[in-house]
């Protein structure tokens, strides 16, 4: 199941494993890379999905409630998964880069062409955060650490 910021935290179902689907948001490509990551990984997990349709439309306290749901959200998951785009900026993707750097639970997608690969990179590394260029290699990544489980 997919779980949205228009769904309180505290109905969540935490029988299943947590993702949080962190990552560039580009409401003007066609298909959805997180719809992907959860049918590659079936229903094994229940996601958190930050997308919102109506950003433009929020006032503050609207994004003060949005933006605290991520962050709790990203502390209930089991995994943050984040999928850089490449020819996106990402700013908000990269704060959660740092915020989930440290705590074992950072699964990273980012092709060489996003504009700070070699950052991302550097900081994977030095953090030992599993890191790599596709979508799919990836959700591979999360399908063999969780049969390992």
């Amino acid at each position: 199941m997919i779980f949205t910021s228009e769904i309180p935290l505290s109905d969540i179902d935490t029988n299943k494993k947590l993702i949080f689907l962190a990552g560039s948001i580009d409401l003007e490509l066609p298909g959805n890379w997180r719809k992907q990551v959860s049918s590659l990984l079936e229903d094994q997990f229940n996601y958190f999905d930050p997308t919102s349709q109506n950003h433009g439309e929020m006032d503050h306290e609207a994004w003060n409630t949005h933006i605290n749901w991520e962050l709790e959200a990203m502390k209930m998951a089991d995994i943050v998964f984040m999928n850089l785009l490449p020819n996106a900026k990402s700013p908000i993707s990269l704060i959660e880069l740092g915020l989930n750097s440290l705590n074992g639970k950072l699964v990273v997608v980012c092709p060489k062409e996003f504009y700070k690969n070699q950052y991302i990179q550097a900081l994977c590394a030095y953090h030992s955060t599993p890191i790599f260029q596709t979508l799919k290699e990836g959700v591979q990544h999360v399908k063999n650490v969780i049969s390992v489980k």
